[in-house]
């Protein structure tokens, strides 16, 4: 196979992913991006990709930011961790690569709230109700005491938990 056939394949396969996410999830991303420009995850959200081959090995360049779950050897669930660009490479049996897909994390816009008091920020999740939840950027002092007293929730709903079996 000569290296043009290679790339126009990888080409077609990383169209063949971008569109396929678009189609599950409609727009790729907002302000008139396209699909060639990636794919655009939510943080703590995940999309479905599908290959059109088996991949044998499918690496994140930085698993901080995404992360992917295999579902089978050609259904994998991307997953956005935190804020930033990554990439997802996927290689088959024979160390080819089927696909290399941008991949942009970016945050929840719809049901979240930020309350900013001075320099502190603290962020909220309202659907329907207004939750406090973790995004990057918010204050930590507050998140502390928001994970400590979820510790002790889920500590005496264990305990209840027990104590009826």
């Amino acid at each position: 196979m000569t290296m043009s056939k290679k790339f126009t394949g990888t080409v077609r396969q990383i169209a063949f992913l971008c569109v396929t996410a678009a189609l599950a999830l409609g727009p790729i991303s907002a302000g008139g991006a396209s699909a060639a420009e990636g794919l655009q995850v939510q943080i703590d959200q995940t999309v479905p990709v599908r290959l059109d081959r088996a991949a044998a090995t499918v690496v994140v360049g930085n698993p901080a930011v995404a992360d992917i779950a295999a579902q089978s050897n050609n259904l994998f669930f991307i997953v956005g961790r935190t804020m930033g660009t990554t990439n997802v490479v996927a290689l088959d049996a024979a160390g080819d690569q089927i696909a290399n897909v941008v991949i942009h994390v970016t945050s929840v816009q719809s049901g979240q709230v930020a309350l900013h008091r001075s320099t502190f920020r603290e962020s909220y999740s309202c659907a329907p109700n207004c939750e406090r939840t973790q995004m990057p950027g918010d204050e930590v002092e507050s998140y502390k005491a928001l994970v400590e007293a979820n510790t002790q929730k889920l500590s005496v709903a264990k305990q209840g938990r027990e104590a009826s079996n």
